[in-house]
């Protein structure tokens, strides 16, 4: 009986001890350009673009939507928590990814990545 009392408190509690740490790095796990390609192209991605209005306006990837405000970017993120989110901004020095990266972890989001190259990456051969 105790053993299934703490399997129970485990089952119900432990995604409370284990949240993720919004701010940390290490929470966030990088994507290729090889494997962000196959996300597009399967339609698997929520993809976020952190660059500057002009920036994006000038250069982004297909179908990512811009990072403008926090408010307008967690309107726009899919109802699914689990749904897959990945953020990207200039290139491999950029650290506005994490705006995004952040907001989507705060709204609950549990599978938000980083695409490390940026646009730059992207347009890269």
């Amino acid at each position: 009986m105790k053993i299934l009392a703490l399997l129970t408190y485990i089952l119900i509690f432990s995604p409370l001890t284990f949240a993720a740490d919004c701010n940390s790095d290490a929470t966030y796990s990088e994507v290729s350009k090889s494997e962000l390609k196959q996300l597009i192209a399967d339609k698997k991605v929520f993809l976020v673009d952190v660059n500057s209005q002009e920036s994006y306006n000038k250069n982004h990837i297909a179908d990512a939507v811009h990072f403008a405000s926090q408010a307008d970017f967690t309107k726009a993120l899919p109802q699914y928590k689990g749904a897959l989110v990945v953020a990207y901004c200039g290139g491999v020095m950029c650290t506005a990814w994490k705006k995004a990266a952040i907001a989507a972890c705060k709204a609950n989001y549990t599978n938000v990545k980083h695409f490390k190259g940026g646009i730059t990456g992207w347009l890269k051969d």
